[in-house]
């Protein structure tokens, strides 16, 4: 029986944790770079911000709007289909105290792909909370307004049955449950 409670009481931290980032930032920052879309461009590389950051200093997340990009990329968001390509044009960097980059989320709302340092975001995010939340922070190239409903009609739009044969890779993505 102790043993058991030992046990128990060593997960404690582990279930305190969020899963991604997975630590405590102070500041959180959005960027816009990559605009002229060359390639698999990494926000941070080697440490530094990638020269082609439209701004150095990015855009301050506040609390509540750090609280909206967990919950667009953790937890269970509706299917949808991938594009094969991968050109990021946002990133959100999370800084620690000494305002060291530590996790960055880099996203690509045209192929609808995303890529995270550490690794740890798994199945579909939700884009288009993504894409408003780029738009309210007034990041150059963000989506339009109309870009939940683009979102919306590409997926049922994939999940519609094709008629007269179907594409190879497009079929039909099974609805949540």
């Amino acid at each position: 029986m102790n043993r058991a409670i030992l046990f128990l009481l060593a997960l404690l931290p582990l279930a305190s944790r969020a899963a991604w980032p997975g630590g405590d930032y102070p500041e959180v920052r959005a960027f816009a770079y990559n605009l002229k879309g060359d390639g698999q461009q990494a926000i941070i590389e080697n440490g530094k911000l990638s020269k082609t950051a439209t701004s150095k200093t990015g855009v301050l997340l506040t609390p509540k709007q750090v609280r909206r990009l967990i919950a667009a990329v953790t937890g269970k968001h509706p299917e949808h289909p991938h594009a094969a390509c991968f050109i990021p044009r946002h990133a959100f960097v999370f800084y620690d105290a000494a305002h060291t980059p530590r996790a960055w989320l880099e996203v690509c709302f045209e192929c609808l792909n995303n890529r995270s340092t550490p690794e740890g975001i798994s199945g579909d995010v939700d884009f288009p909370a993504l894409a408003e939340l780029c738009a309210e922070l007034g990041l150059p190239s963000s989506p339009g307004r109309d870009f939940r409903k683009g979102f919306n009609d590409f997926r049922r739009e994939m999940n519609t049955p094709q008629t007269g044969g179907s594409i190879p890779g497009l079929e039909p993505i099974p609805k949540p449950k």
